[in-house]
């Protein structure tokens, strides 16, 4: 079976995204830009010009996601997740007391460290006395 995740951003976070962009903007025509301009460094300026341009798509596309009416996932921010469950395997008789599973132990522990174990949770007050004893009698059985 296929999933099909599609990832959009909620109206709320679109909302604060637009005016954090709209602060960054305004601080970037502000005074970043001015600042490139008058030192004549054009890296500064290309680094001006670059986080207007990128504050200004963002707010653009949160905008979209926040007053658009259709899905605008298909720009910046879309991604899908493709999920397929595994094939199940039918499998017969998986049980520790099935014939040819009787030397696996269900917890994998001896069985002192079994009965030390169920002492322990019996002692938590995690099992009643019939069901600690119905376990004791099972380990033991197992023998």
């Amino acid at each position: 079976m296929k999933k099909n995740i599609r990832y959009k951003p909620s109206k709320v976070n679109a909302g604060m995204t637009i005016v954090v962009g709209g602060v960054m903007a305004v601080i970037g025509l502000t005074t970043i830009l001015p600042a490139a301009l008058m030192s004549g460094f054009l890296p500064m300026l290309l680094f001006a010009v670059v986080w207007i341009g990128g504050v200004v798509a963002i707010t653009v596309v949160n905008g979209l996601y926040l007053f658009g009416k259709r899905d605008n996932t298909n720009l910046f921010g879309h991604y899908e997740i493709t999920d397929e469950d595994p094939p199940r395997q039918e499998v017969s008789s998986f049980g520790y007391d099935s014939p040819e599973h009787q030397h696996i132990t269900p917890t994998g522990l001896d069985p002192k460290a079994r009965l030390e174990q169920l002492e322990t949770l019996k002692e938590a007050g995690l099992l009643t006395p019939e069901e600690y004893d119905q376990k004791r009698r099972e380990i033991l059985r197992n023998l």
